[in-house]
């Protein structure tokens, strides 16, 4: 509920990361409808869409087309996702497109996030946003690309249950 700080980043990093104002509003602020071009940071995509899905939220995410083809087509898993929830999603030529009216309809059985760690730490983030609890089929997802990624999540204050 505070945020997260932190110092030290060199403003003029080619790390193209630096720049989260896109991610800062979709956390901090509610949205109904927002465009992103994830061009500069394709990673961040999953966690838009993931934000937008805990939220019933409509978002539209292009400049992307390499997600199609990481450890899983992630752009696909998301679309799958945002089904779970009972939103309208599909994907576009070089992105997503997740349609909501803020009224997500949660799931009560696990979402399956087919193996991909980036999918699942993007889930596990936004479920700081969902309106109820989010389960998730499988908790050792995220440790390909973040072995302690729970476990800094809760250090954080992230909350979370293994069933």
């Amino acid at each position: 509920g505070t945020g997260v700080t932190v110092e030290g980043l060199n403003p003029n990093s080619p790390q193209l990361y630096r720049n989260l104002e896109q991610l800062n509003a979709l956390l901090y602020h509610d949205f109904l409808d927002i465009n992103i071009d994830a061009t500069l940071a394709p990673n961040l995509a999953t966690v838009y869409a993931a934000l937008a899905i805990v939220q019933g939220a409509s978002i539209h995410i292009s400049g992307v087309p390499q997600l199609k083809s990481k450890e899983t087509d992630r752009l696909a898993v998301m679309v799958d996702i945002a089904k779970q929830f009972d939103l309208e999603a599909y994907e576009t030529e070089d992105g997503i497109e997740i349609e909501g009216d803020g009224y997500p309809v949660y799931p009560d059985t696990p979402i399956d996030c087919k193996g991909d760690p980036w999918v699942f730490m993007s889930m596990v983030l936004a479920s700081t946003k969902a309106h109820s609890p989010i389960i998730l089929a499988n908790e050792h997802e995220g440790e390909k690309a973040y072995k302690d990624f729970l476990d800094d999540f809760e250090t954080l204050g992230g909350k979370f249950e293994i069933l």
